[in-house]
């Protein structure tokens, strides 16, 4: 049976064959669907890429104008979105979207210049952006257009030739010994007591705490394994492996006596539940939004549950990364 698996793409199960069904102009400007298969699903891909470059250039072997928004979506559809994770694919759509189509997409990259984008690289100062944001802009057009020169669209990469904002070195704000116990003492009871404890005495990422799981906390040795990060994706959830080798390490807690005592009881509390409703948080994720309902944390949700808590304290804002261990 044959499924379609994207547009112009499907299989058939019994043939174990990829059809591609491509659309050509015939006589008398007729389109005319020819259909052919592949044995792999790599080699019908290259195909309908290559398919979709003639269709930029106009079918033509010389290039003819290209705009600047036909190549980045080409750019993100057949190089990007294939090789880089959801989240940085969203991270680059949202860049796309919302500042370099509407502001270059009308022009034609053949036309870019050196001088335009620098404007452009203006216009993202004015509506406020960090020289560190702006230059992920900067990244992702030289990406874009080095491809373009790459696959012949045009003869030179003109971000080569523009100077893009000077990095900002971050800078960090830090609790002290008194006042992190002051945080612990206001989290401690909430849905965020974990989150806060997590962070500070561990120093996990938001993405580490949301997607930790009872499975992999050892609390007969006291500790714990970072394998999985939980994160938001145009409002839903989303759970990947970390970012690196480096991001995936155990960690030992069995010397805070606080947050050991925590997992415990919350562990028990689980399973208790568990024994009540099977239906409760079946994944075993450690940090659920409230007792006895089973929504669990996303990244967005603990950074405003953190600033609800600090603002009566009369501290300084905070995200999870700028707690320090006791």
């Amino acid at each position: 049976m044959r499924k379609t698996l994207k547009r112009n793409l499907s299989y058939d199960d019994r043939n174990h064959l990829y059809y591609v069904s491509l659309y050509y102009d015939g006589e008398n400007g007729r389109r005319v669907r020819r259909t052919r298969t592949y044995p792999t699903m790599e080699q019908a891909e290259q195909v309908i890429a290559e398919y979709r470059r003639a269709q930029l250039l106009g079918g033509m072997s010389t290039p003819k104008d290209v705009f600047v928004e036909d190549w980045l979506r080409y750019w993100m559809d057949e190089l990007i979105k294939p090789n880089c994770e959801e989240t940085t694919c969203h991270g680059y759509e949202n860049i796309l979207n919302t500042h370099m189509i509407p502001s270059l997409g009308r022009l034609c990259v053949q036309d870019l210049t050196p001088v335009r984008v620098q404007q452009y690289y203006g216009e993202l100062r004015k509506k406020g952006l960090a020289n560190n944001t702006i230059r992920k802009h900067h990244v992702l057009l030289h990406a874009a257009l080095g491809a373009a020169v790459r696959q012949g669209i045009v003869g030179a990469n003109v971000t080569c030739l523009v100077t893009p904002p000077a990095r900002e070195a971050p800078q960090h704000r830090f609790y002290d010994s008194s006042q992190l116990r002051m945080l612990f003492r206001a989290s401690e009871g909430t849905p965020l007591e974990v989150a806060v404890k997590l962070a500070g005495c561990l120093g996990l990422r938001r993405s580490e705490i949301c997607g930790l799981k009872w499975r992999n906390i050892d609390l007969k040795r006291g500790v714990l394994t970072v394998c999985e990060v939980r994160t938001a994706v145009s409002g839903r959830a989303l759970e990947k492996a970390p970012k690196s080798y480096a991001s995936e390490r155990r960690l030992a807690f069995g010397g805070s006596e606080d947050l050991e005592a925590l997992l415990k009881r919350l562990y028990r509390d689980w399973e208790r539940r568990r024994k009540q409703d099977p239906k409760y948080n079946p994944e075993g994720y450690v940090a659920v939004k409230e007792a006895g309902e089973s929504l669990i944390f996303i990244p967005t949700w603990i950074l405003s549950a953190i600033t609800s808590v600090c603002d009566p304290l009369d501290t300084i804002a905070i995200s999870l990364t700028i707690l320090i261990q006791l």
